[in-house]
């Protein structure tokens, strides 16, 4: 993988848990990893996070986070734990995620609905639909009165087998 790195860290019960890291996240860990011995973690820890001037400890996260935020003015730090932390990053990335699905289904019924249009123009039944809105053209409908079209010449022909392979087609 030339984009992603995959990595395992211990999670509940010792079991493996895959992190994807972006080639950004591997360079800075990279860089905090360069800057161990100068804040005093001996090389022998195999933390990430290890705990300065031990051999096997490490820094916990909650830890951490509380000594953090007893120490800015919260008017609730209590409320700031890893797991609320933890909730509200999922929580962001699917509405992302969502937002991203659903201008694209936005974008695709747009298509699907301008596509109405210009096929009965195609059709040359347009002049039907005057006052309609596109929501309220149906393609069956479109099809079906092209099949009602009794006088066609040579022209509307072509454009009507067009317009059938265009309906089997969907």
């Amino acid at each position: 993988m030339d984009r992603l790195q995959l990595v395992e860290i211990v999670g509940k019960k010792n079991r493996k848990v895959p992190v994807l890291l972006t080639k950004d996240m591997w360079n800075a860990l990279d860089l905090f990893n360069s800057k161990r011995i100068a804040i005093g973690v001996p090389l022998q820890n195999p933390f990430l996070f290890a705990a300065p001037s031990s051999n096997s400890g490490h820094l916990k996260c909650w830890d951490s986070l509380k000594w953090i935020t007893n120490r800015v003015d919260l008017k609730n730090p209590e409320l700031i734990t890893t797991t609320n932390m933890r909730k509200y990053i999922a929580t962001v990335s699917q509405e992302k995620m969502a937002g991203k699905y659903y201008r694209l289904q936005e974008q695709t019924l747009e298509l699907a609905k301008v596509s109405k249009l210009l096929i009965a123009a195609d059709c040359g039944m347009i002049h039907r639909y005057a006052g309609k809105t596109l929501d309220d053209i149906t393609l069956e409908e479109i099809q079906l009165d092209k099949s009602e079209e009794e006088d066609c010449d040579e022209k509307d022909c072509s454009s009507s087998e067009v317009c059938t392979m265009f309906f089997k087609i969907l």
